[in-house]
C-alpha cells in the first residue's frame, strides 16, 4: 500500500480580533510593551548630566580635553565593554600600558575606574530589559570575586604610585594576553556547539566550582583591572554548558560590581582618582572617557543582544587575537626573552588542554558524530537530466529535521480506508472525511503529513511541514543557518516584534510553540474568549487547533489539520 502525504495548504480562511482589540487583551493580561525602552535613553542621561554637573563645578573643563586620548580610546571600548565577556579593560590596558606607557597599575585603577560607569550602566539597562542572566551564578560569584579583589589588593600589592602588583609589569602585561588568548582558543572550538543551558544547577559541586572561578576573577582584576568578567564566561560556558548569549550579560553585571569596589578601594580610598600622579593625570583620562563609556557600552550590550550565539564568539575571537599580536609587536621583552615566551606558550597551552577536556567529559553528548540515519524507504533513481534523488525518510529525532525541502519523517498513525495516514487521535480522516476504524491493520508507519497551517493578520498562510522560527529577520539565527528550523519573516511597524521571537516545532503528531527569549514575550490564547496567557522563555507549550499566537504587533493562528 502506498502512503501519500497530504498535499500543501496554502490558503485558510480565519477570522482574527481587531488589532487593538487583541492589543488590549494582551495589556490586560500584564504585556505592557517595552517597559524598559524610556531606561535605555534615561540611565545614559542621567549618567552624563552628573558628569556635565560634576565637571562644571569644580571648573575641569580643560583637564578634560587634555584626557582626549582616553575618550578615543574608548570608544571601541565601551562597546567592548557591554557586548562581550572581555570588558573596557580589555582595550585600556593595553592601548594605556603599550602605547601611551602608563604603567601597568595605573592603567588598572583607570580600567576599573572606566568600567564601573560603562559596564555599570550596561548593567542596569541589562536588568531593566530583563536580558537573560544566570542569576544562581551571580548569587555565589559577585561576594567571592569582591572579596578575593579586596584581599588581593591587601596582600600582592605594595606602596607606590597606584599600588604597583607586586609583579613585574613585563609580566603582567604577558598574563593580560595569556588570559585573552586562552578565551579566543576556546571560543574557537567551542564556536559550533550548541551549548543547552541557560543557568547552572544548584549542586555543592556547583557552588564549589563557582566559588573558585569567583577567587580566580577577583584576584585577576586586582592585578589587570579586568578578569572576573572572563573566568565567569569561561565558567560558564565551558563547565556548565550556558549560552553565550546568557553568560555575556552575566559576566557584565559581575565585573561592573567587582569594578565598582575597585573604584571605591583604589580611586576613591587611596586617591588615585583625587589627584594626578607623577606624570599620569589619571583624573582627567577617567572624566574624559566617562560620558563615552555611558553611551557606548549600553549600545554594545543593546547590539549582543540581537546578534546570534556564533556571531558574539566571533568577535570575542576576534578581539583576543588582536590583543595577542599587539603585545608580539610593542612588547619588546616578548622578542628578546625566550624563556619568558616559552612560559607564557606553555602556561596558555595547558589551560586550553585542562579547561576544554573538563568540558569535553562534562558534555560528551554535544560532541558525538551524528548517526546516518537508515535509510527507510527506497529512494527514486537519479533521472538522465542530472536531477538529484529525492532525500530518504527518516525517524523522528533522527539526523535531519522536516521542511518543505526535505522528505518528512517517519511516524506512527491510523489508515484510512483510502490509504491516507491521520493522527493516532482523530475520529475522521483529514483528507476524505470517513470515519477512521481502529481494527487489525489500520495502524501503520509512514511519512508524516504536514501537520497544520499558520495564518497571518495580514491573510498570508504558510504550512507546518517542519520546525518554523519566527521573527523580523530569523534568517541570521542559528537555527535557520544550522537547517534544523525554517524562517517565516513578518514586518512589524512597531518594532515590538524581535528578531528571532517564536518557534513552531513539530513533534509526533504535535504542533508546539516556545518564545526564544523575545524582548516583549509571545502571548497565547487557547481558545477564543479565554484569556491571554504569555508563554514561558524556551519551554515548548502544545497548542489546541486554532490557538492565537501575539507576537509583538503580529497575531498568527495556528490551524491543526488532524485534531480538531
Amino acid at each position: 500500500m502506498t502512503l501519500t502525504p497530504a498535499p500543501t495548504p496554502t490558503r485558510a480562511a480565519t477570522t482574527f480580533p481587531s488589532l487593538a482589540d487583541a492589543n488590549a487583551a494582551v495589556a490586560d493580561a500584564g504585556g505592557t510593551r517595552r517597559p524598559w525602552r524610556p531606561a535605555l535613553l534615561a540611565v545614559p542621561a542621567s549618567v552624563l548630566a552628573v558628569w556635565a554637573t560634576a565637571v562644571g563645578l569644580t571648573g575641569t573643563w580643560d583637564r578634560v580635553a587634555d584626557g582626549a586620548v582616553a575618550a578615543v580610546t574608548m570608544v571601541f571600548g565601551s562597546l567592548v565593554a557591554g557586548s562581550t565577556p572581555q570588558g573596557g579593560g580589555a582595550v585600556a590596558f593595553p592601548v594605556f600600558t603599550k602605547v601611551l606607557e602608563v604603567p601597568a597599575a595605573g592603567a588598572r585603577t583607570f580600567s576599573l575606574s572606566i568600567q564601573t560607569v560603562g559596564m555599570g550602566t550596561a548593567a542596569i539597562l541589562i536588568i531593566l530589559r530583563r536580558l537573560p542572566i544566570a542569576w544562581r551564578a551571580l548569587r555565589v560569584m559577585v561576594p567571592v570575586a569582591c572579596v578575593s579583589f579586596l584581599a588581593t589588593i591587601a596582600g600582592l600589592t605594595r606602596s607606590g604610585p597606584f599600588r604597583p602588583s607586586v609583579l613585574p609589569d613585563d609580566i603582567t602585561k604577558v598574563g593580560f594576553t595569556v588570559v585573552l588568548a586562552v578565551l579566543a582558543v576556546l571560543m574557537v572550538r567551542l564556536r559550533d556547539t550548541r551549548l543547552p543551558h541557560d543557568d547552572v544547577e544548584g549542586s555543592g559541586t556547583s557552588t564549589a566550582v563557582l566559588v573558585t572561578a569567583g577567587v580566580a576573577g577577583g584576584a585577576a582584576s586586582a592585578v589587570l583591572g579586568s578578569g572576573a568578567d572572563v573566568v565567569m564566561f569561561v565558567a560558564l560556558t565551558l563547565w556548565f554548558g550556558v549560552r553565550p548569549s546568557v553568560a555575556v550579560p552575566t559576566s557584565v553585571v559581575l565585573m561592573a560590581t567587582v569594578s565598582a569596589v575597585g573604584l571605591v578601594r583604589l580611586g576613591l580610598a587611596d586617591g588615585q582618582l583625587l589627584a594626578p600622579t607623577g606624570d599620569v593625570d589619571l583624573p582627567a583620562l577617567w572624566l574624559a572617557a566617562a560620558p563615552v563609556v555611558a553611551v557606548g557600552a549600553p549600545v554594545g550590550s543593546w547590539l549582543a543582544s540581537k546578534v546570534t550565539d556564533k556571531v558574539l564568539l566571533g568577535v570575542v575571537i576576534a578581539f583576543a587575537g588582536a590583543e595577542v599580536l599587539s603585545t608580539a609587536l610593542f612588547l619588546e621583552r616578548v622578542r628578546t626573552d625566550l624563556q619568558l615566551t616559552a612560559i607564557a606558550l606553555l602556561v596558555g597551552a595547558g589551560a586550553v588542554r585542562v579547561l576544554w577536556s573538563a568540558h569535553r567529559l562534562r558534555f560528551p553528548h554535544l560532541y558525538v558524530p551524528r548517526p546516518v540515519p537508515p535509510v527507510l524507504w527506497p529512494a527514486p533513481a537519479a533521472s538522465a537530466t542530472g536531477a538529484r534523488p529525492a532525500h530518504t525518510h527518516e525517524r523522528e529525532g533522527g539526523g535531519a529535521m522536516a521542511s518543505p525541502t526535505r522528505t518528512p519523517p517517519i511516524v506512527s498513525g491510523v489508515l484510512s480506508r483510502a490509504g491516507q495516514l491521520n493522527d493516532p487521535r482523530a475520529r475522521y480522516c483529514h483528507r476524505s472525511g470517513q470515519r477512521l476504524e481502529r481494527g487489525a491493520g489500520s495502524l501503520a508507519d509512514g511519512p508524516r503529513p504536514h501537520l497544520g497551517v499558520v495564518c497571518a493578520d495580514d491573510g498570508t498562510s504558510h504550512p507546518l511541514a517542519g520546525d518554523l522560527l519566527v521573527g523580523r529577520a530569523p534568517g541570521r539565527h542559528h537555527l535557520v543557518t544550522d537547517g534544523i528550523a525554517d524562517p517565516l519573516v513578518l514586518t512589524d511597524d512597531t518594532g515590538a516584534l524581535s528578531r528571532a521571537h517564536l518557534l513552531l516545532t513539530l513533534r509526533g503528531w504535535d504542533i508546539r510553540a516556545a518564545d526564544l527569549g523575545s524582548s516583549n514575550g509571545t502571548w497565547m490564547q487557547a481558545v477564543d474568549g479565554q484569556p491571554w496567557v504569555r508563554l514561558p522563555v524556551g519551554e515548548a507549550i502544545t497548542l489546541p487547533s486554532g490557538s492565537m499566537l501575539a507576537c509583538g504587533s503580529r497575531r498568527l493562528r495556528v490551524d491543526h489539520l488532524h485534531v480538531r
